[in-house]
């Protein structure tokens, strides 16, 4: 038995040191992956919100317009703006003919036609760490598409 007097070994002393020069890069190593994949879900989730607002925007408008929609995305995704690409499209459609993309085509009789809003962006993320295999460039991306009429 030891008493409470009696100081630790200088050998002692040392290792605590050593094990935390081993241990110390592992964590940061973690610690940067972790905060890698925070940044890389922060964008997916600006980019979906940056969609709904681009629909949303086609939905309050009275006659919507693809550069509207696009610019909306754009300043809601809080995003670097050239580093996003926005698809916003605007289409009819009649139930019996299918799709018609400048809306000008008439239903036949007893069919409403139905317009719609289709919005999708995407970005490249490329991760800060090229930590296990996964530093290469990845694409984020998000798409929604609503019935307007």
């Amino acid at each position: 038995m030891t008493s409470p007097d009696h100081a630790p070994s200088r050998a002692c002393a040392g290792s605590v040191a050593i094990e935390f020069a081993l241990g110390a890069p592992i964590l940061l190593l973690l610690l940067a992956g972790v905060i890698d994949l925070g940044m890389a879900v922060h964008n997916a989730m600006a980019l979906e919100n940056a969609v709904h607002v681009g629909v949303q925007t086609a939905v309050t408008m009275k006659e919507p317009t693809v550069e509207a929609i696009r610019d909306a995305v754009k300043a809601a995704s809080g995003l670097a703006p050239d580093s996003v690409t926005v698809t916003p499209k605007l289409y009819c459609e009649c139930p019996s003919t299918g799709r018609d993309d400048t809306c000008t085509v008439r239903c036949p009789p007893g069919e409403a036609m139905r317009r719609y809003a289709s919005v999708s962006a995407t970005q490249s993320y490329t991760p800060i760490l090229p930590l296990w295999g996964i530093g290469q460039p990845m694409t984020l991306n998000s798409q929604l598409r609503l019935r307007l009429q």
